[in-house]
């Protein structure tokens, strides 16, 4: 994980991708601020869909009045790039029942009987469904961490992914 320090002199022409977090402790207003969260903010490939910042300084009221000074249209394009940790939150939960769901239509409650999975797996379309569930599970949970709240799906987390390592995997070889 790559951390990015904001100085304004680095931030006209700065481009760095794989940079995942930015800590903010000074103020930074206007452009220069829109600037730095764009930094942070850009995709990389699949392994990088946002940036996080750490806003030790309280930027929310300058974040506002630069984003102010667009119009509309670039309004709703910055605010649209932003997340909030309650959407994500939700959608964490969501999705996590979500792949319950799914599991226990195809009654596998049990997430230690591997066997039971194994045995499920062998239709191709469940597995399927199940490999694309699992997968928005990881990509919400990688949006919300550090959020603590993340850590309360963990132990799912950790026994669907030997789940998918056991069964899912196994059979698609």
């Amino acid at each position: 994980m790559g951390i990015l320090i904001v100085n304004n002199m680095l931030l006209t022409g700065f481009d760095a991708p794989v940079e995942q977090v930015m800590y903010l402790d000074k103020i930074v207003i206007a452009h220069n601020l829109l600037q730095a969260i764009a930094r942070v903010n850009r995709v990389s490939g699949e392994s990088k869909d946002k940036g996080f910042v750490v806003d030790y300084v309280g930027i929310g009221y300058h974040l506002k009045k630069a984003i102010d000074t667009y119009d509309e249209r670039e309004q709703k394009e910055v605010i649209d790039a932003l997340s909030f940790p309650e959407e994500e939150l939700r959608e964490l939960k969501d999705t996590h029942g979500a792949v319950m769901a799914l599991l226990k239509k195809h009654g596998l409650a049990n997430l230690t009987d591997h066997d039971a999975f194994f045995d499920v797996f062998y239709d191709e379309d469940l597995r399927f469904d199940f490999m694309l569930a699992f997968k928005k599970l990881t990509k919400c949970l990688n949006l919300v961490f550090p959020a603590k709240q993340a850590l309360d799906y963990m132990p799912d987390y950790q026994a669907l992914t030997e789940i998918k390592r056991a069964g899912g995997e196994t059979l698609s070889r």
